[in-house]
């Protein structure tokens, strides 16, 4: 069984819908994302970034030659120039820098840039799982707010055919109080308000999620439902992918790199207790009828012996730093472990929640469709239908909360794996 499609092919099982500008399932949204978020591809460049960083370590191992002019701006007029005097500006000597031993300085800042290379690919992964989790969030909150926004219409109508019933049987001068008349125009008024408040605020997440999907504010999106049905429990294995966060996780990779970097930082500081030899080779370009060579080659070594400790000391906090990150890392994969650990309890939790949601959910709607009918009959009062509508307000909110908990569990524990 292939890892790492737990999620993807749940969501793909819902159903095939069109991949268009304005029609979305959440499989598609976090398509949409992989390729378009901002963050992710900043997170791409920063990888560009540190491979670059190891293109200039390694060539800081390489020799290295330069170009000098020296010329002088004023001249001494007392000394007489002769015809072979060279005039104006140009290269007078070329130097080769050649780097024999460093006492493995070169190199282990050459080995820092490639975990920091590395570092950036896995932060990538890491982005894109932070990234994707908020558009879960933010997806079934666009979706519970167009449902209470659908609600709101539902109950306007409802009221507004028992406004015109009312008023049709007072001005016919049946028995019906002003004050129920008023009531209802005033329930009305009150729930033209939540209407407004819910659209405003589908508008503002709905925005929320564009910026996520790198998307401009204007854009204009339909989200299709989710179904929980189509996570699939038996995908799921905490012993057997406990194996595979460890060893290829993203976040179990991170914990192990930082570690291997506070150990190349290490090694950088014990080089400097070595001495470092290298080459300087000079070839003068601009002839000088002096004693010197036109040639040179020179061997130059330095060794450090006496900083009144500072070297030690810095080896020393390099070993107390290395220390540090191998306890959070050894803390942190243990972590890790526990979290899938969590997650997939959430999962086992959340699905049965969800399923017992959607029995009271169902229920609710069916409450409200013999209600509404009762009270447009006047057969309910006012406030017995308002209680049914803030009851099936509140179940419709908490089926989409815990479908929200439930991808994001999935969603969390798959990441792990990754």
């Amino acid at each position: 069984m292939k890892r790492n499609k737990i999620l993807t092919a749940a969501f793909l099982a819902v159903s095939l819908v069109s991949f268009s500008e304005d029609k979305m399932d959440l499989n598609a949204v976090l398509q949409e994302i992989e390729k378009n978020n901002p963050e992710i591809r900043i997170q791409n460049l920063e990888t560009k970034v540190t491979d670059l960083g190891v293109k200039k370590s390694l060539k800081s191992m390489l020799p290295q030659i330069t170009l000098s002019v020296n010329e002088e701006l004023v001249e001494d007029s007392s000394t007489e120039k002769n015809e072979w005097d060279i005039d104006g500006v140009g290269p007078q000597k070329i130097k080769a820098y050649i780097p024999l031993y460093t006492g493995g300085r070169l190199t282990g800042y050459y080995n820092k840039a490639k975990l920091s290379h590395e570092i950036a690919t896995k932060d990538v992964s890491l982005v894109r799982h932070e990234i994707e989790e908020k558009a879960i969030e933010t997806y079934f909150q666009v979706l519970n707010l167009r449902k209470q926004k659908e609600i709101a219409e539902m109950v306007l109508d409802t009221l507004n055919k028992q406004r015109d019933r009312l008023e049709k049987l007072f001005n016919n001068g049946m028995l019906v109080p002003k004050s129920e008349v008023l009531k209802v125009k005033s329930d009305i008024i009150s729930n033209e308000a939540v209407k407004m408040r819910r659209v405003e605020e589908q508008r503002s997440a709905e925005e929320e999620l564009f910026l996520l999907l790198g998307r401009s504010l204007d854009s204009e999106i339909e989200l299709e439902e989710f179904s929980p049905d189509a996570i699939d429990l038996s995908l799921f294995d905490p012993d057997r992918d406990l194996g595979i966060a460890m060893e290829g996780g993203s976040y179990a990779a991170k914990e192990n790199l930082v570690a291997e970097e506070s150990e190349a930082d290490l090694k950088i500081a014990k080089a400097a207790l070595l001495p470092t030899i290298y080459l300087n080779s000079e070839y003068r370009i601009d002839k000088d009828d002096d004693e010197y060579s036109d040639y040179q080659v020179t061997a130059v070594a330095s060794w450090k012996i006496f900083g009144w400790g500072s070297t030690w000391d810095d080896v020393r906090q390099k070993e107390a730093q290395l220390e540090q990150a191998e306890i959070l890392r050894d803390r942190n994969l243990e972590e890790i472990k526990l979290n899938i650990r969590n997650k997939y309890r959430d999962i086992k939790t959340l699905y049965a929640e969800v399923d017992s949601q959607k029995t009271k959910l169902d229920l609710e709607k069916e409450n409200m469709r013999i209600d509404n009918l009762r009270y447009v009959n006047g057969m309910v009062s006012s406030l017995d239908y308002l209680d049914s509508v803030n009851r099936l307000k509140s179940a419709e909110e908490e089926y989409y909360s815990l479908q929200r908990e439930l991808v994001l569990a999935v969603r969390e524990y798959e990441n792990l794996l990754k």
